[in-house]
């Protein structure tokens, strides 16, 4: 008898814990939304961001728009841009450095090369040489972002765009973090999620097959 009633109790946890799995996407906001607002000034702006990819397709691309040292943005990237490489699918990371006190000289100055020079292997270098930070000494022949005018602008001018982005996915319901993932379904609709989720990352391969 207290076998059958130890059973029964796990099969109800594990029941619970699964419909729990499955209704906090819906809870939490993880779900996917369709942007309806703004679509064009959406579509301007991605195609004007200095975003970096390995240049595997013209049409069929993910955006993701994170800061260096965000934990769930070099998750996704790590996990994620292989499963999506893999589908032909171009995977465009835009970088933007906060303006804050405790971002380093050294991630303003990759952030601002990476905007000059499109550099998709930069930004694979960057992260594999130090993957959970940003780097430690500057790179030898990375030039100083700070005090250099038009270097300086390109990180400004970062900041602008992801000020609008983020107020663009606002006004279409979609909470403002990081990673911001941005994609367009086999429909040619816009689609757009914000976090690191393991569903929604099953749900945006599933759309981008």
């Amino acid at each position: 008898m207290f076998k059958k009633n130890l059973v029964f109790i796990v099969s109800a946890v594990v029941a619970i814990l699964f419909v729990v799995y499955l209704a906090l996407p819906h809870v939490l906001g993880w779900k996917a939304k369709t942007i309806t607002k703004h679509t064009v000034e959406l579509e301007t702006l991605l195609g004007d961001m200095a975003w970096v990819s390995p240049g595997l397709s013209e049409t069929h691309a993910l955006y993701e728009i994170s800061f260096r040292t965000c934990p769930a943005c070099i998750a996704y990237h790590k996990t994620e841009f292989p499963k999506l490489q893999a589908m032909g699918v171009d995977t465009r990371l835009f970088v933007f450095a906060h303006d804050a006190e405790w971002v380093s000289a050294e991630e303003r100055s990759v952030v601002a090369a990476l905007s000059e020079t499109r550099s998709w292997e930069l930004a694979q270098d960057w992260y594999e040489a130090s993957p959970n930070r940003f780097y430690a000494k500057m790179m030898d022949d990375i030039p100083s972002a700070d005090g250099n005018e038009a270097r300086t602008a390109l990180i400004t001018k970062g900041q602008q765009q992801i000020s609008r982005l983020y107020t663009i996915l606002a006004d279409n319901g979609i909470i403002s973090t990081t990673p911001a993932l941005i994609w367009q379904n086999k429909a040619g609709k816009w689609r757009a999620i914000t976090g690191y989720n393991l569903y929604t990352n099953a749900e945006i391969r599933k759309e981008l097959k």
